[in-house]
């Protein structure tokens, strides 16, 4: 009995030690095979933005919408060159739908910001960045906001 346990761990052992050696993938490469296929270079990637950019275009500063779930934390940048940024939620007004009321929630490069916040899911929100340059000249682009 003692034999045959002894037996059947010396061939256990030698199969792990088969199966361990010979696996040619080593864990860097199973990673990059991953990310390869989920992850794609030009989603990740960064780029330079900037107003000053000649490809740059002030309607293309936001996406068209963002579909958002409730506690999310919105976080956006917005391109290089500005002497000044200003974020600011539009959202309908509770008692007159016809009017919109204007909330600053943000004045810096950066956006991140907890959702729901200023932004309700019965009514149309929308998201306007502006950028000022040295000049005063103002570049703004609006998306939608949609809260699941």
């Amino acid at each position: 009995m003692r034999k045959s346990i002894c037996l059947i761990s010396a061939v256990l052992s030698v199969a792990f030690c088969a199966i361990f050696f010979s696996c040619k993938n080593s864990y860097n490469s199973v990673i990059d095979s991953f990310n390869g296929k989920y992850f794609h270079e030009e989603a990740s990637g960064e780029r330079f933005y900037s107003i000053y950019s000649p490809d740059f275009n002030r309607n293309t500063m936001l996406a068209d919408s963002y579909d958002l779930k409730k506690l999310m934390t919105l976080s956006l940048i917005a391109p290089d060159g500005g002497s000044a940024y200003k974020w600011t939620a539009i959202v309908q007004d509770i008692e007159d739908r016809h009017k919109e009321n204007e909330i600053d929630i943000g004045n810096e490069k950066k956006l991140s910001y907890r959702l729901p916040g200023v932004f309700r899911d019965d009514c149309v929100n929308k998201l306007v960045l502006t950028v000022t340059d040295n000049t005063g000249t103002e570049y703004k682009d609006t998306a939608l906001i949609i809260l699941e």
